[in-house]
């Protein structure tokens, strides 16, 4: 079974999931096109958030199991926790990222594991080392170009670029590292707004990526909710890209 994300289009949203009745509203404005954020870091016990996960699933949302701003301190349980809740999409900081999809195909699975990478010191470099341990170690910087490659040898199909922060220019040099290696999906996470984020897709879908799912998260909250009037503006501006 092909996984879902590849029937958003050229451009979607992920979005925190903050209730069931927020995300089914989210669902109607997009005809069920918004991806579903479920952050490990926001349940401390597992079964709540599980319960929480089966609920949306029930709804046919399309789940995006997430870390909680990167904190690489939720890798190894989001593994644990992708193979018994089965969600669409699964954030992971670079190191655990091949894992995570090698167990998610191990089970019959179809998850898509995308792999979490930082901006480097300059604008044609990428920080690999994003886990639990490397991430408090001297960083590992490497070539957008090497860095896509690898990525590409890890049978990885989605690069997530956290914080994005409007480094743009190193943006846009690893989106076109992506595409030339063939990966198709591409996730600019980390202060984006309802103004920026269509030129922040714009020119991701420019240098060659396939498919763009920015994460737009707290800029959207408003009274413990997604706010549909933010969300809409955002939609409507991903639709005409």
């Amino acid at each position: 079974m092909a996984n879902k994300l590849f029937t958003l289009g050229s451009a979607s949203i992920n979005v925190l999931a903050l209730s069931l009745s927020n995300v089914r509203q989210l669902q109607e404005i997009t005809n069920n096109k918004v991806v579903c954020g479920v952050m490990a870091k926001d349940f401390a016990d597992d079964g709540q958030m599980l319960s929480f996960i089966e609920k949306l699933k029930e709804n046919e949302a399309i789940i995006s199991l997430g870390l909680g701003g990167g904190d690489s301190t939720q890798a190894v349980r989001v593994v644990e926790l992708s193979s018994q809740c089965d969600p669409a999409h699964v954030n992971q900081v670079f190191p655990l990222a091949s894992y995570t999809q090698s167990l998610l195909v191990s089970q019959g699975k179809d998850g898509l594991v995308n792999a979490l990478v930082a901006p480097g010191f300059t604008d044609e470099t990428v920080i690999l080392s994003t886990g639990p341990k490397s991430g408090k170690l001297k960083p590992v910087e490497a070539d957008c170009i090497t860095a896509a490659a690898m990525i590409a040898e890890m049978n990885i199909k989605a690069v997530k670029f956290f914080p994005l922060n409007n480094r743009l220019e190193n943006m846009v040099n690893l989106v076109s590292s992506c595409s030339k290696a063939g990966i198709p999906i591409f996730e600019p996470t980390g202060g984006i707004n309802v103004r920026s984020v269509g030129e922040i897709v714009r020119r991701c879908l420019r240098a060659g990526a396939e498919i763009v799912i920015p994460h737009v998260y707290t800029s959207l909250v408003k009274d413990g909710r997604t706010d549909y009037s933010a969300f809409t503006e955002v939609w409507e501006t991903l639709k005409k890209l």
